[in-house]
C-alpha cells in the first residue's frame, strides 16, 4: 500500500478515530495502489456495487505544446476544468523537467464523450489547445 496511506492510517489502527480525520483522508489525495489511481468516495447507506453505476473514471490528460504561461498550478487548474474535475498533476509537469506536454489526472463522466480540443482565453489572446 501507498505510503502515503500509511501514515494517515497509522496510530488509528485503521480506524477513523473522526470526522476531521476521514476528511482529511478522502481529500488528501490521490492515492496509487500499484501505480494505478485509487479513488476514495464516501459511500451512501444504501449502496449496492454495479458496474453499471460506475458514473465516472480517471484519465490522464495531455495538453502538447501548451505554452509555458499556462503551466502555473492555477492555469492547469483552468485548462483542466474545461474537461472535467482536475485532481493531479504528474511529476514532469510539477517539476517543468518536460516541457513538450503538461499530463493532469481528470476525474470525468463516462457519458461525456472525449474532447480532442479546448478554447482557452489568456490576457493576451485566445488560442485552441490540442488534447
Amino acid at each position: 500500500m501507498c505510503r502515503n496511506c500509511e501514515k494517515r492510517f497509522k496510530g488509528a489502527g485503521g480506524i477513523l478515530e473522526n470526522r476531521t480525520h476521514w476528511l482529511s483522508i478522502l481529500q488528501a489525495g490521490p492515492y496509487y495502489f500499484h501505480n494505478k489511481p485509487l479513488m476514495l468516495q464516501q459511500w451512501e447507506l444504501n449502496f449496492e456495487f454495479n458496474h453499471d453505476c460506475i458514473t465516472t473514471i480517471l484519465l490522464w490528460v495531455t495538453f502538447p505544446g501548451l505554452p509555458v504561461g499556462c503551466w502555473s498550478s492555477e492555469a492547469l487548474s483552468k485548462v483542466s476544468s474545461a474537461i472535467e474535475k482536475p485532481l493531479h498533476t504528474d511529476v514532469c509537469t510539477t517539476s517543468m523537467t518536460r516541457i513538450s506536454y503538461a499530463c493532469v489526472l481528470v476525474e470525468t463522466d463516462v457519458a461525456q464523450s472525449l474532447v480532442d480540443m479546448i478554447d482557452i482565453s489568456t490576457p493576451y489572446g485566445e488560442f485552441q489547445q490540442d488534447v
